[in-house]
């Protein structure tokens, strides 16, 4: 027995002794995380949390306002950036009326203040109508769109708001593309990562991998990409989540029995040309043919001519955005302005790299209210509004500012047209309905007072003038910007990049330099200096920075296709193939991407392969000679002989005088005749 007993004794004394040290070890651990989070708070080392949304607000943990004090205002880290600095009283008064305003950065005002923004007009207008408290609070955001403004509402119903305002659909494709880089991540690695941020040790491993975070721009936290050419399926799905937002920020706020106003979005149809245009045609020849000489007659101010090659033009390819736009154009000349309202339109819709609202998303807007209005859900059609206030219906310059935010007359506009909306459905009941000339002489007076030519207000200036072909005029533009706010990170990347395409490196060279020293890791600078890089050819540092590029953000077409091109020129043609397959995986309708995977085959001699990948590039782009060219040597190398010689002849064709393909003709033109000299 007590042999036994000794036994268990002998068993159970290092079971204890190995717990001891386990908890010994686990104490130690956690005094030195103590310890260490007790130093650095010392140190004044700040909280990721207090910093930022990780998730962007693509999460419902973090709210928009806090309490401080008396009131509920935005928080610190998004205030004035991504928000408006807005307030409202944390206790609403029992008599009071409070309206929120959800939207993107039109809601938000930009380039104007809130003030001058409707949400500012109408927050005047209420306020002289009826003896109570007014709060008509903007909490328009820089490109959120709807999937964020369902998650925002669920918050702000709980604020007890009288009525819903929703201006939005502009930024549905900006926030497609963001929202899946964050639904990427698992949700107990966002779990794990937003409890993370809350303490100071991983706050300083941040710090320490990231010593020169980004500064905020002043215009976007979730950057706009133009690379996506966006085919009709995925515009549907974007469509359908926009639905799908839309439905749930609906049923949160009937949940709580807050009335809703939605609000179609206008967008400049006449004065904005898309972005880009996929080109689908079993003509391609035909095509461009008629495409060309429309330009040329429009150019030549033949209205009719122009009208008659670009109906051609659209009936081999109805999906190209381009050729809508511009026969819109040519019917405005001929004053069919029912014809040009109607080709504009079609052009933002088929734009492949929509920045403006689908019309769509104005449809679904809409049907979400069902056949009445009623004080719980209502629509207010401010696009037919714009529509029947611009010149001959075709909404452009005067109303809408660049490509989708409203002039200052364009918000007068919106702001008179809800409150006369609100008034009619009777959301707040007003002792007194203001009439139309006392509306107008409110809003320029509301505009006046807030009247302000801010950093972004110069920064969109220089957009609209860089797009309509004025580079001078941006340029100062830029410059002024730079003048308010010298760290103006869109203003340095306009500026460096229209430089360094004008071929003065030496300038380019300044604001590529500034664009390094503010975020290092911007993916514009980073492909900037990996130009620079490789004007000089200095191709390792190219291909450094080509890779922190696509490590930053593998999504963007354009360095992956400059890594595949700075490969093949150091006659790298294998190791260049991968990275220009991923370019032409991420943008299938990019027509450079295209040829150059096409050439690096042929150089690695697949020219099946690489026959395929060309002539996609001559459908996309049948107006580029180059491409041609290239379809000449594949089919040469193939022994196509006739097909190579006709390549050659339409690449002269487009380019007279290009000495590769006429060799190229010649070469081959002697082959077919077996040695005779050609013509």
């Amino acid at each position: 027995m007590l042999q036994r007993i000794g036994d268990e004794l002998d068993v159970k004394q290092p079971q204890n002794i190995r717990l001891a040290q386990y908890l010994l070890v686990i104490a130690s651990v956690t005094v030195l995380l103590l310890v260490s989070e007790a130093v650095l708070w010392s140190l004044g080392v700040p909280l990721v949390a207090d910093q930022g949304d990780a998730s962007f607000g693509f999460s419902s943990d973090r709210t928009v306002f806090v309490r401080e004090g008396d009131v509920f205002r935005v928080r610190p880290e998004v205030r004035g950036t991504v928000f408006n600095d807005t307030r409202f009283e944390a206790d609403k008064p029992v008599d009071g009326f409070r309206a929120f305003v959800l939207g993107g950065s039109s809601a938000y005002g930009f380039p104007w203040s809130d003030k001058q923004a409707f949400s500012g007009i109408l927050d005047a207008a209420l306020q002289r109508s009826r003896s109570g408290p007014v709060e008509v609070i903007n909490v328009g955001g820089l490109s959120y769109a709807m999937h964020r403004l369902s998650i925002l509402s669920q918050e702000l119903v709980r604020y007890s708001p009288d009525v819903l305002i929703i201006y939005s659909g502009h930024n549905e494709f900006v926030e497609r593309i963001h929202f899946a880089n964050v639904n990427a991540e698992s949700e107990v690695m966002r779990k794990v990562r937003r409890g993370l941020a809350h303490t100071r040790l991983y706050s300083f491993a941040v710090q320490l991998a990231h010593p020169e975070p980004a500064k905020a721009s002043e215009f976007l936290t979730v950057q706009r990409s133009l690379t996506h050419r966006y085919t009709t399926e995925e515009k549907e799905e974007v469509a359908e989540d926009f639905r799908a937002g839309l439905a749930e920020l609906i049923a949160t706020a009937h949940a709580h029995k807050v009335p809703v106003v939605l609000c179609t979005v206008p967008a400049n149809l006449a004065d904005w040309q898309p972005n880009a245009s996929l080109l689908a045609t079993d003509d391609p020849k035909h095509w461009q043919q008629s495409f060309a000489a429309g330009k040329d007659a429009l150019n030549r101010h033949a209205a009719e001519e122009a009208r008659q090659m670009f109906e051609e033009a659209r009936r081999l390819a109805p999906g190209h955005a381009e050729t809508a736009y511009l026969l819109g154009q040519a019917c405005e000349a001929l004053e069919d302005y029912d014809c040009a309202r109607r080709a504009y339109a079609d052009a933002a819709d088929l734009d492949a790299s929509p920045e403006r609202r689908l019309s769509e998303f104005n449809a679904a807007i809409v049907a979400a209210a069902g056949r009445g209005q009623t004080p719980s859900l209502s629509v207010l059609d401010v696009e037919a509004t714009f529509t029947a206030t611009a010149a001959h219906g075709l909404i452009g310059f005067d109303l809408i500012e660049d490509y989708v935010h409203p002039t200052l007359k364009g918000h007068r506009l919106i702001a008179k047209a809800l409150y006369h909306h609100l008034a009619q459905l009777g959301v707040p009941t007003l002792e007194r309905v203001m009439n139309d000339p006392e509306l107008d002489r409110l809003a320029v007076e509301a505009q006046s007072a807030g009247q302000q030519r801010s950093a972004a207000w110069f920064f969109n200036q220089g957009v609209v003038l860089e797009n309509a072909g004025h580079l001078d005029q941006a340029l100062k533009a830029y410059a002024n910007a730079l003048d308010v706010a010298p760290d103006y990170f869109g203003a340095i990347g306009n500026t460096a990049r229209i430089l360094y395409e004008r071929g003065d490196r030496a300038g380019a060279a300044k604001y590529i330099g500034m664009m390094a020293e503010l975020n290092p890791r911007d993916v514009g600078g980073l492909v900037l200096q990996a130009n620079v890089a490789l004007d000089e050819k200095r191709f390792e540092d190219a291909m450094r920075l080509l890779q922190t590029a696509i490590e930053e953000d593998p999504t963007r077409t354009t360095p992956w296709m400059m890594l595949g091109s700075a490969l093949r020129d150091q006659h790298r043609p294998e190791e260049a193939i991968e990275p220009l397959r991923r370019a032409t995986a991420l943008d299938p309708g990019h027509a450079e991407a295209r040829l150059l995977y096409g050439v690096v085959l042929m150089e690695t001699g697949r020219f099946d392969e690489a026959q395929r990948e060309i002539e996609q590039a001559v459908r996309l782009d049948p107006s580029a000679a180059r491409a041609h060219l290239y379809l000449g040597l594949v089919h040469e190398n193939q022994n196509r002989l006739e097909e190579a010689s006709q390549a050659y002849q339409e690449a002269l064709r487009l380019r007279p005088g290009y000495q590769d393909a006429e060799q190229g003709r010649q070469r081959t033109g002697h082959q077919i005749t077996g040695g005779s000299p050609s013509p």
